[in-house]
């Protein structure tokens, strides 16, 4: 049976870093409040946060680092064009030029779609569905640490 990793980040509070675990809050009765916090494996809590917390979408890119909510990724899409007027790009064995351009989208979870998409602006796509078709996806910041790099385009 395949088991689906349920993995969450944050950022620690007391140095800034990213840790990876399982997402927990813990009532600390002293304090009279619940303070979100990620533990690994072996038990070592991490008081986090909770603006950085992100989940694992149990996708990874095409290096095999493990794709975030928050995450920004750059997605490799092919434009096939049948006409090719200014025959500027060469033709393959149907005919059709390949145009290939690069676009980054930041990663989100769709509550109504229930499942995890690419927005850049008003552009959206499924995650899943460009991992399927092996478009090429690779991480290459996140919202918190690199929001410049999210070109917002209409």
């Amino acid at each position: 049976m395949n088991k689906r990793q349920i993995i969450f980040r944050a950022k620690r509070i007391d140095n800034g870093k990213w840790v990876e675990g399982y997402y927990v809050k813990r009532f600390f009765v002293c304090l009279g409040r619940e303070i979100p916090m990620i533990t690994k494996l072996d038990g070592d809590y991490s008081e986090v946060d909770p603006n950085t917390i992100s989940q694992f979408t149990g996708l990874k890119d095409r290096n095999g680092k493990m794709i975030f909510e928050g995450d920004i990724v750059k997605v490799k899409h092919f434009i096939h064009d049948m006409y090719d007027k200014e025959n500027i790009n060469p033709r393959n064995s149907y005919g059709m030029s390949e145009n290939i351009y690069y676009r980054n989208y930041q990663i989100e979870w769709k509550l109504k779609k229930c499942r995890w998409i690419m927005r850049n602006g008003s552009d959206q796509k499924d995650l899943v569905d460009y991992r399927i078709t092996n478009h090429e996806i690779e991480v290459i910041g996140n919202i918190w640490d690199n929001p410049e790099l999210l070109e917002v385009k209409p």
